[in-house]
């Protein structure tokens, strides 16, 4: 975290995606927010070398894809980064970023809320030693652990009662000029419109979204001026 307050980029497959999430977060006193409609897996290196500024950046992908995971990978895994916490998720894609990162040599570690979910991360390849259980309200790991957090797929999952205390945690563990990634799915598009039979997410993923980003925002900012006065 630096000194002054998180950048925010917003990523997102339409401009009025972009512009839906940022007038959630507009209001916040001193938010640097930028904007980039479009996909992630079509983002020329200049854009992915921005996207690895401190800050926060949420991205929402459309339907996650092989494109999508080296696209993640190459935000992800730039060789200044010391440490990094995958967030996994209820899909198999976040398995996949965790194998993809510790293949190429990075030093990613995982957090999951559920036991078989966690216990497929290691069946997948996944060392059962840099892999955390827990509901989120206490990260197992010091202070200032992390240089990246990553979300996949789970930033909109996180119960809005369990938000404060969870952003908390993840602002508790980001050392300064740290960085979030969020990536999350979008709520509108053929991904949304396949699963919407068995749960209709089209609202929590745009409220939720929104509402994380504040919170963490917040998070960030009272962790930042919290160490500025220790």
């Amino acid at each position: 975290m630096s000194s002054t307050p998180p950048r925010i980029t917003i990523v997102a497959p339409t401009g009025a995606e972009c512009a839906e999430l940022s007038s959630q977060i507009a209001g916040l006193p001193g938010a640097e927010i930028h904007t980039r409609p479009g996909d992630l897996c079509r983002m020329n290196g200049t854009a992915i070398s921005l996207m690895r500024e401190p800050g926060i950046v949420l991205t929402r992908i459309t339907d996650p894809n092989e494109a999508d995971l080296e696209a993640i990978e190459g935000i992800a895994g730039s060789a200044e980064r010391a440490a990094r916490m995958i967030v996994l998720s209820d899909a198999d894609m976040p398995l996949s970023v965790a194998r993809r990162l510790l293949r190429a040599g990075a030093d990613a570690h995982g957090f999951e809320v559920q036991q078989d979910m966690l216990d497929a991360a290691v069946a997948s390849g996944v060392p059962a030693q840099r892999l955390k259980l827990g509901d989120g309200s206490a990260l197992p790991w010091p202070d200032a652990s992390f240089d990246l957090v990553l979300f996949v797929f789970s930033f909109h999952h996180v119960p809005l009662d369990s938000q404060p205390r969870m952003l908390a945690e993840v602002a508790r563990l980001l050392r300064s000029a740290g960085q979030v990634i969020a990536i999350d799915p979008r709520p509108y598009g053929a991904m949304s419109e396949t699963i919407k039979p068995l749960e209709d997410e089209t609202h929590v993923r745009t409220a939720s979204q929104g509402i994380a980003l504040c919170i963490l925002i917040a998070a960030l900012e009272a962790e930042r001026d919290a160490r500025l006065n220790s």
